[in-house]
């Protein structure tokens, strides 16, 4: 019996060691280390000049789980780019710090029981994607998270601003690879943000853009 207590006891004592400081969301939902998060570019149309960006934000965030200040860095790899992005930065902890060589090492920190957005950001200069790989390294414990940029100008022509009133029906809802997420939808105010695929019971589809 004492051998069973003594096996317990290291085995919390690992629990308590291992217990995870940090966690990571995309719109919300948990990501898990090594999953790929994928942001439709927008067009900011300025009436001279108009251009395509991507911008995690708050929509790609660090949560700290722990009860004090948590530091870390960032650092940022750019891994494929067939979409000719440019002008690549971080705005994560503060200060915005561009992309050097394709590659970034950030500084940031988190106050207790809070979350911080990624704030990773660049523009697009052509249809296609960008692959931009996020190491996250706090304490003693690293994570990695794949930003894929998609321009794709017919889509992003098509996003609807939602005011967060309501709907005319109720809906379906699926995320942009065509996952089921909701049922019965009626209202904005449901739905979390970023990019939904509606479908009613006619089977009309819309995009619809929350913020």
């Amino acid at each position: 019996m004492k051998k069973i207590f003594t096996l317990l006891l290291g085995c919390a004592a690992f629990l308590t060691t291992s217990a995870q400081d940090f966690e990571v969301k995309y719109y919300g939902n948990k990501v898990e280390n090594g999953d790929t998060v994928e942001f439709l570019a927008k067009k900011v149309d300025m009436g001279v000049v108009a251009w395509y960006e991507v911008e995690t934000g708050e929509e790609l965030s660090v949560v700290n789980l722990t009860d004090e200040d948590l530091g870390g860095v960032c650092y940022g790899y750019v891994e494929e780019d067939n979409a000719k992005g440019y002008q690549f930065q971080i705005c994560m902890g503060g200060e915005c710090q561009p992309f050097n060589d394709n590659q970034i090492e950030k500084s940031f920190m988190i106050a207790p029981k809070t979350s911080a957005g990624t704030m990773l950001g660049f523009r697009m200069g052509q249809e296609g994607t960008t692959l931009v790989t996020l190491r996250l390294v706090i304490l003693d414990e690293e994570f990695i998270v794949y930003v894929k940029g998609v321009r794709d100008d017919e889509k992003a022509a098509g996003i609807e601003q939602v005011d967060g009133t309501n709907a005319n029906t109720a809906c379906d809802v699926f995320d942009m690879n065509g996952r089921l997420q909701q049922r019965g939808v009626t209202s904005a105010n449901e739905l979390g943000k970023g990019l939904h695929i509606l479908r009613n019971a006619k089977g009309e589809v819309k995009k619809l853009m929350v913020r």
